[in-house]
């Protein structure tokens, strides 16, 4: 797959962020990477690079299965619409997917928070990205996927505070440059987050809040930003 200047320099900032952010996890910590790959000439080139825990625990189990599952589909289907696409006319260069972990922390065995980086390329200047997050954690000694609802008490309005929060930390960030052009943020940008020792880290991907070039724009907010109703228990100590 060629990739243009622009995706190229894309390209670089999201594996340095992969690397800074996976240093995150523990050296021994019992995660493995698996790779699916299909191609076909000049029609598609598919890769995704996707997280397996080791551990054989209900929450590992419940997280490589989810995590499996979402990304065999997500490529199926990218295949599937490159199939379609390029049967129309000939293609100069295949329609390009990638995936990759950009960030994964696992508190053992409670708590697994991962992001992965989704790249596409259809033709034109450059591709798109985008990050998909999967919080899992043990919750009364069940483990489930988590969402933001989940870290706070029941009754909370967590949803006007993170939001006021967040829009306040945008406002005063030169990166998001489109801000003012948001009334609101919508439920999927509340709930991708990523887990970190002292808070949770919300992502936003291009063209959300700032341009392309500009890549993903990350805003952090640490417990005290959280707010009272906010669940410490479930984020594991450092």
């Amino acid at each position: 797959m060629r990739l243009s200047t622009r995706s190229l320099s894309f390209a670089v900032t999201a594996a340095v962020l992969a690397s800074s952010y996976g240093a995150l996890a523990a050296a021994k910590t019992p995660i493995r990477t698996r790779t699916i790959h299909a191609e076909r000439g000049k029609r598609y080139d598919a890769t995704t690079k996707y997280p397996v825990l080791m551990d054989r625990t209900p929450l590992a189990a419940l997280a490589n299965y989810t995590i499996a599952a979402d990304v065999r589909k997500e490529q199926a289907e990218f295949i599937q619409m490159a199939l379609r696409e390029t049967a129309k006319e000939p293609q100069e260069n295949p329609y390009g997917y990638d995936v990759s972990p950009a960030y994964q922390r696992y508190w053992k065995p409670g708590l697994y928070s991962v992001a992965l980086e989704f790249y596409q390329y259809t033709g034109g200047a450059h591709g798109y990205s985008y990050r998909v997050m999967y919080n899992f954690a043990l919750v009364d000694g069940k483990p489930q996927r988590i969402y933001l609802k989940d870290f706070f008490k029941d009754g909370s309005d967590y949803r006007a505070q993170i939001e006021k929060t967040l829009m306040y930390k945008l406002h005063h960030d030169e990166r998001a440059e489109f801000i003012r052009e948001v009334a609101q943020l919508s439920p999927a940008q509340l709930n991708r987050f990523t887990v970190e020792p002292d808070g949770l880290r919300f992502w936003f991907n291009p063209y959300e809040v700032a341009s392309y070039a500009r890549g993903p724009v990350d805003i952090k907010l640490k417990f005290a930003d959280l707010g009272p109703d906010f669940r410490r228990e479930l984020v594991p100590a450092r």
